[in-house]
């Protein structure tokens, strides 16, 4: 901290690059990603001496910045941690669109309509279907739910960039699933690399 000057913190997302390399790659050719587009993380560790370097895929995307923001630290910047490539929403075109894309509609939906949900799963089961599970927070009613659902359509359409259907439950839980909980997830193979 210099002398003066207060501690702020910048905002920005950055990689320790004397410990770690990171790529953003392209997840059909594996070739380097455009800066500013989702690419596949492929993240190799420089700090272990006593093993060869290894770069690991483990599914996640990332957005290095277009054009990295001013800033004191001199680290690399990313732009974004955009989520699970098997965690994507496809496309009818079968173009992905990263989990934290997603998610951020849902949060956008939920704001601009004033619903309260205490916890939720968007789940694509087709292109245009998406099947959606809310448990609503206090005193939201399903008839709420049910006349917001028009807005999350919307707001879908404009990321997917065609119509999409959601149907949606109101649930005092959720199901008890095995694993991480993932509330942005696509259950059908769109022939994407990572479908296995």
């Amino acid at each position: 901290m210099r002398r003066g000057r207060p501690y702020v913190p910048c905002g920005h997302y950055h990689l320790c690059d004397d410990t770690v390399y990171l790529e953003a790659l392209d997840p059909v050719t594996h070739k380097p990603q455009a800066a500013g587009t989702p690419g596949l993380a492929v993240i190799t560790n420089l700090l272990n001496e006593a093993m060869p370097f290894i770069r690991y895929v483990q599914g996640d995307y990332v957005t290095l910045p277009a054009s990295p923001a001013p800033c004191l630290v001199q680290w690399s910047q990313l732009a974004s941690v955009d989520g699970r490539a098997n965690d994507s929403f496809v496309t009818a075109d079968g173009r992905e669109v990263p989990a934290g894309t997603i998610l951020d509609v849902t949060y956008r939906w939920m704001y601009d309509t004033g619903v309260h949900i205490q916890a939720f799963e968007l789940v694509q089961r087709a292109p245009e279907y998406v099947a959606a599970t809310f448990v609503p927070g206090d005193g939201v009613r399903e008839e709420q739910l049910a006349r917001s659902v028009g807005h999350l359509e919307a707001l879908l359409h404009a990321s997917l960039g065609h119509p999409v259907t959601v149907a949606v439950s109101a649930v005092g839980e959720l199901p008890a699933r095995n694993g991480k909980r993932r509330p942005i997830r696509r259950e059908f193979r769109a022939g994407l690399p990572d479908d296995r």
